[in-house]
Order: structure tokens, then C-alpha cells, then sequence
């Protein structure tokens, strides 16, 4: 398993229990084959997140704009995902694919920490933006099917992982807004900013 200390990017905001509480979420929601397994540990007295580690995964950002995603179903799953997770580092270097060109997430300690004062660059909404460009609704009505009676299940796990009570309202009007709207457009038209990702798409922490 990898470690990761929050201390280490304390200054950014990064949260262990963001980190096990999107893998726990995900579990809810049916995705746990996308977000590996996470847990808080203290290690060396610093709290942090336990993640298992995966095999000759490479970031995202080593493939081209054709061959980073593995099919529409995990395309629009990781764009409500993210959406209700408030994530707002979802960059090509945020997640990973195996050889066989299944996607992991990783990178989720800078979820469900604020609550955003405007829309999110398309830069960071990479799964929003290429369900929108590929009219992806038909897996968006999939989605509402599974996640309309979830809430109550998540509100409870946000809670348990200490996540304030602004940011739970916040997810939970994102949570609404996913069920009941028709199309990723309105999704994208409402939380991201206009424009495309940029081909390359490389971040360098």
C-alpha cells in the first residue's frame, strides 16, 4: 500500500479522510472497481491516507486523448463521481490505467474540502467535459436509476469523515442536481467554465 501523510500537503488542503471517504463513497455507489482501497493510518505519528497500491499503472497524462479513457459507462460514472465529490483536481495526472487500459482515481484529498466560489476549469473537469462533447445521457439516465435512494447513505459517510456541514450541503444540492437533470450539458453548463482541455493536458506539480 502507498502512504500518504497530510503534512506533506497540508498547505494545499489535502485530507486523509477525503481520500477514504471517496473510496468508501464510491463503494456506495457502485464504483469501487474504479477508486482502490483507502483508509486512514497514522504512521511515524502523522495521520494519512493508506492506499493499495496498483501494479504497472501509468498517470493519464502518458497516453493520448484518445486511448486516457476506458468507455463511455466509466466515462459518465466518473463525471457524476467527481461532480458529487466536489473534486476540484481531477487532472491528467489524478488518475491512472493499467495495461489492459482499465482506469484507477486516485489523488482524492482535495475533495469535499470547500465549497467552490465559481465554475471549474475544463482542465480539471476532464470526465465532464469529454461526457458532454460525447452526449453521454443515456449513461447519465443509468446513473439516476442507481444513485436515487443513496443519499441518506452518503450523508451518513460524509459525516462519519468529518466533513463540514457546508460542504455535505453542497454535495448534496450537486447529488440533486445529477438525478433529475436530462443531459451532461446542464451538468457542465452549471459547474464548468467554458472552453475545452488542452490536447497535451499535462500538469506538473
Amino acid at each position: 500500500p502507498l502512504f500518504k501523510g497530510e503534512s506533506g500537503d497540508r498547505h494545499l488542503g489535502d485530507s486523509a479522510h477525503s481520500e477514504q471517504a471517496a473510496y468508501e463513497i464510491s463503494q456506495i455507489l457502485w464504483m469501487g472497481d474504479l477508486v482502490p482501497e483507502t483508509v486512514v493510518r497514522e504512521s511515524e505519528g502523522e495521520i494519512g491516507s493508506c492506499q493499495r497500491y496498483i501494479e504497472d499503472a501509468k498517470n493519464a497524462n502518458k497516453f493520448s486523448q484518445l486511448t486516457r479513457y476506458d468507455g463511455d459507462e466509466n466515462i459518465a460514472r466518473i463525471a457524476a463521481f467527481d461532480l458529487l465529490m466536489i473534486n476540484t483536481d481531477r487532472h491528467s495526472e489524478n488518475w491512472m490505467l493499467i495495461p489492459d487500459g482499465t482506469i484507477y482515481l486516485i489523488d482524492h484529498g482535495r475533495t469535499l474540502r470547500a465549497v467552490p466560489k465559481e465554475k471549474e476549469l475544463p482542465y480539471y473537469a476532464n470526465f465532464m467535459v469529454e461526457s458532454d462533447r460525447r452526449g453521454l445521457d443515456k449513461e447519465l439516465g443509468k446513473i439516476q436509476n442507481e444513485w436515487r435512494d443513496k443519499w441518506p447513505v452518503i450523508s451518513a459517510n460524509l459525516k462519519k469523515n468529518g466533513i463540514s456541514e457546508d460542504v455535505i450541503a453542497e454535495s448534496r444540492k450537486r447529488f440533486d442536481d445529477i438525478i433529475t437533470v436530462k443531459t451532461f450539458a446542464e451538468l457542465r453548463d452549471k459547474y464548468v467554465l467554458q472552453g475545452e482541455v488542452p490536447e497535451d493536458n499535462h500538469f506538473s506539480s
